[in-house]
């Protein structure tokens, strides 16, 4: 099985990517029906799990949450 090092790069842009659809979500949500508000809740919350992990990869690797972007 071959294993991928994400570079810091790769790790803020798919930080990036998660904020965006987190924003995404938390528009869209006055519109949603309550079975797809449940499940875009569902969605934010893995979301923001990857994110506080990509922000403990990027920790590792030397950066400051100062050069993540957006929180």
């Amino acid at each position: 099985m071959e294993t991928t090092v994400a570079t810091p790069s790769d790790l803020l842009r798919a930080r990036a990517a998660h904020m965006d659809n987190l924003q995404r979500l938390r528009h869209a949500m006055p519109t949603l029906s309550a079975p797809l508000t449940q499940r875009a809740e569902n969605t934010m919350a893995n979301l923001m799990q990857q994110v506080y992990e990509i922000d403990e990869q990027l920790r590792i690797k030397g950066k400051k949450p100062d050069q993540w972007g957006a929180a």
